[in-house]
């Protein structure tokens, strides 16, 4: 437990450093005109989310 405490106390700092993370969004698919998951980049400095890609059905 406190090597896992360890580890994140490393590795959080890191993703502070990070401008845009993926974001995936799930959506239902039967009876209506959505495509499955989307995916967007998040950019955390502006809270602008922009279309990456989407699976197609």
């Amino acid at each position: 437990m406190k090597k896992a405490f360890i580890y994140l106390m490393t590795i959080l700092p890191l993703a502070s450093f990070a401008q845009q993370i993926p974001m995936f969004v799930g959506t239902y698919t039967s009876k209506t005109a959505s495509k499955g998951i989307y995916i967007y980049n998040f950019d955390v400095k502006t809270g602008e989310t922009t279309l990456s890609s989407r699976s197609e059905e």
